[in-house]
């Protein structure tokens, strides 16, 4: 089925995108898919958060304090 991505595990009795429900319950049994309906969107704005510039700051901080965390760790502990 298009529907559904390789190697996905799923069950008849989830709502999956794009198949009618089945008055059996299982929707798997004999799939029907919907009609589909095609629109348009005006104005769309899609805002992922966080931005690249504060994931990058905050994967600096983290890898500072990684860092920091280690080499304060290892003080007098060098080995042989």
């Amino acid at each position: 089925m298009h529907l559904l991505p390789e190697n996905v595990l799923i069950s008849g009795n989830e709502n999956i995108p794009g198949l009618a429900t089945s008055p059996t319950g299982d929707a798997l049994l004999r799939p029907q898919l919907l009609k589909m309906l095609p629109f348009t969107l005006n104005k769309l704005t899609i805002s992922l958060q966080p931005s690249l510039e504060k994931f990058e700051s905050q994967l600096l901080q983290l890898i500072n304090a990684d860092c920091h965390n280690t080499s304060t760790g290892s003080v007098g502990n060098k080995p042989p």
